[in-house]
């Protein structure tokens, strides 16, 4: 590259400013001088993949979320007590579980109807009522699949009901594969649906593969986030981004009966459309039982609304045999 700079040949001398003055008289010329080009390379941001991409799971009807039909918002609401859990006798102090939890889930829990005693308030308008009562638990097999390579998933549903409102959640167990291309394994959360006089209405189906619950084969957190994951349902535009850590075991007592479990703690937001929600959830999964969700305790919250709701659910009896 060529550029052209003016050399001064000849300067006239100054003189003081109190003495006569000197018309300044340059001459120039044009001196060629070659300075190199330099060229900065590309910085890569995001390396490149290592690795085959994982394919998306098939994906499940959107039926499997559809929650029963209750009763219309303008229906006066009836004033029942909510009634009160049964008396359960506690576990021996030398008792042990049935079965020993196991880090592998090799099948989804088996379809049943249990019954779970409930514990919690809730807090709305400066008001605070409890949440105490019983809840009807219903699971139910969906039909399985398999992916693009392979992969063997396994579908079930999880519908709550008590006096006043119903819930739903909809997981898949998604096996191990060897294939490189195969989904992480572990039991992924794909539907979340609730109607509920003081939660509100929700439908949530995700996108894609969901969010990891529990990884296959069961590992205790060493980090403060062991998984981090978000997922959105396009259709009610609700995206659930949740921080999931595997805490340890923990024993639960099912009225005198001992379930062993992991405790799969979770933290994260709800947001859709007019509405952003807190949440804190804690499931005691039971992995001997198909990943049976034996004790669950669930936080839903804006601080800045006020509104708080909390409940603990717990097992009154061993789950099914898978």
């Amino acid at each position: 590259m060529k550029r052209t700079l003016l050399v001064p040949l000849a300067v006239a001398t100054l003189v003081s400013g109190c003495g006569p003055t000197t018309h300044l008289d340059l001459s120039l010329r044009s001196v060629p001088v070659t300075i190199p080009r330099l060229v900065t390379p590309a910085v890569t941001l995001v390396p490149p993949a290592t690795g085959p991409v994982p394919v998306s799971l098939p994906p499940l009807p959107p039926s499997v979320v559809q929650l029963p039909q209750l009763p219309p918002p303008s229906a006066p609401p009836v004033q029942v007590p909510p009634p009160k859990p049964p008396a359960c006798p506690t576990a021996g102090q030398f008792d042990v579980p049935a079965k020993p939890a196991s880090p592998l889930v090799t099948k989804p829990p088996a379809p049943g109807r249990y019954t779970m005693n409930a514990f919690g308030t809730y807090a709305k308008g400066g008001t605070v009522k409890p949440l105490n009562g019983s809840v009807d638990v219903l699971v139910t097999a969906l039909p399985s699949s398999t992916s693009a390579v392979g992969q063997r998933i396994d579908a079930w549903q999880v519908k709550r009901t008590d006096a006043t409102s119903v819930s739903v959640e909809v997981y898949q167990l998604v096996h191990v594969s060897s294939s490189p291309a195969a989904t992480a394994a572990g039991i992924y959360l794909v539907g979340l649906a609730w109607k509920d006089p003081v939660r509100g209405d929700l439908t949530f189906q995700a996108a894609g593969n969901g969010v990891l619950i529990v990884p296959d084969p069961v590992a205790i957190a060493t980090s403060a986030a062991q998984y981090a994951g978000a997922a959105t349902d396009p259709n009610s535009l609700t995206t659930l981004a949740i921080v999931r850590n595997v805490t340890g075991r923990k024993r639960v007592d099912a009225c005198g009966r001992l379930i062993d479990t992991y405790t799969v703690a979770m933290t994260g937001t709800l947001v859709s459309p007019g509405m952003q929600r807190q949440l804190s959830w804690t499931q005691q999964i039971a992995t001997a039982y198909g990943g049976s969700d034996v004790e669950d305790s669930f936080t839903l919250s804006s601080p800045v609304e006020g509104f708080t709701w909390t409940r603990t659910l717990r097992n009154t009896a061993l789950p099914k045999e898978v």
